[in-house]
Order: structure tokens, then C-alpha cells, then sequence
């Protein structure tokens, strides 16, 4: 479509973006997220259907809110020196 006038553009980096948080759980600063497919962030795993967007930059609580109730901030992009329980 050509545009006839201007078009405001919103503009974020991307480097922290807000996701509202799944009903009843918790993300934990410091942890990996990631967001299922109605778009809500839950706390990370291994788990098929989910998609990792970053980690948490504070505690959330939403363990009895409904879903979106709450939102996290996540960082996104830059490097994140982690401690694992286990080797990669």
C-alpha cells in the first residue's frame, strides 16, 4: 500500500521488552523465558510449542492473577554470563 501522508512509527530497540505473564506461576529474576502460543510468558523449559525470548530482568508473581494480569521485562539481546547446574 502507498502511503499518501506521514505515518507515525513507534520505535523500540528491543533490547527490553515487556510480555505479559501466564496465569498462575511465577518468573524469577534472572531465568529464561519463554511464551507460548496465546503469547503469554512462563518460566523457561524444554517444552515443544514454546518459544524463548530472553530472560528475566525481575520477579513476577502472577501465581493468582489471571492471564496478562501482570507483565515481565525481558532482556533480549547482549550477552549474559549464566551459571548452569549442568554442562551444555
Amino acid at each position: 500500500m502507498t502511503l499518501t501522508a506521514d505515518k507515525k512509527l513507534e520505535y523500540t530497540e528491543g533490547v527490553e521488552v515487556p510480555f505479559p505473564v501466564v496465569n498462575a506461576d511465577i518468573v524469577y529474576a534472572g531465568s529464561h523465558v519463554c511464551v507460548n502460543a496465546a503469547g503469554y510468558a512462563l518460566p523457561g523449559s524444554d517444552t515443544a510449542g514454546l518459544i524463548y525470548v530472553g530472560e528475566a530482568l525481575e520477579q513476577v508473581d502472577n501465581s493468582l492473577g489471571d492471564a496478562g494480569a501482570k507483565t515481565v521485562n525481558v532482556r533480549r539481546r547482549g550477552l549474559i554470563r549464566m551459571t548452569f547446574a549442568t554442562a551444555i
